[in-house]
């Protein structure tokens, strides 16, 4: 099997704890219809059986009578309960009545159950073939999380 690469710009300062996490998606989306915003602070959104793991990225498409749902880059979602989330970057007051219609999108969850490994290394420049750092999850310096579908770089 081939290695996935992924190459991310990370600022890690000298001397500060640090925790990056990653989500592990396949190439496809799932698309939840919204049944219900309701007036909230933060917002919250009724996605029966949405699937949608804690802490996920997701994307809200044709909110009618909702202001400030719909952004390229999406919202991260705190799951409430299997029927509902929260995106805890919005409020909702005194806007009119959510209309219906609006679907919620976000990349499917891979699935990281099984033998999987992981190695992070650190480097000055992308040009550097010498890692400053190197972390795996056999040490403990990654940590692979199947049930959230992440990857999670401590340091």
């Amino acid at each position: 099997m081939q290695p996935a690469t992924l190459a991310h710009d990370l600022t890690i300062y000298r001397g500060r704890s640090f925790a990056q996490p990653f989500g592990f998606a396949q190439s496809r989306w799932a698309y939840v219809d919204i049944d219900a915003v309701p007036q909230t602070i933060p917002v919250r959104l009724a996605v029966p059986g949405h699937g949608v793991p804690d802490g996920w990225r997701v994307c809200v498409y044709g909110a009618t009578g909702v202001d400030g749902l719909e952004r390229e880059l999406g919202h991260t979602a705190r799951v409430v309960d299997a029927n509902t989330i929260e995106l805890n970057d919005q409020v909702r007051t005194a806007a009119a009545d959510y209309t219906g219609g609006a679907r919620l999108r976000y990349a499917v969850p891979g699935d990281l159950s099984g033998d999987w490994s992981a190695v992070f290394r650190v480097r000055a420049s992308r040009a550097d073939t010498g890692a400053l750092l190197t972390l795996t999850s056999e040490a403990g310096g990654v940590v692979i999380d199947p049930a959230a579908s992440r990857v999670t770089v401590q340091a």
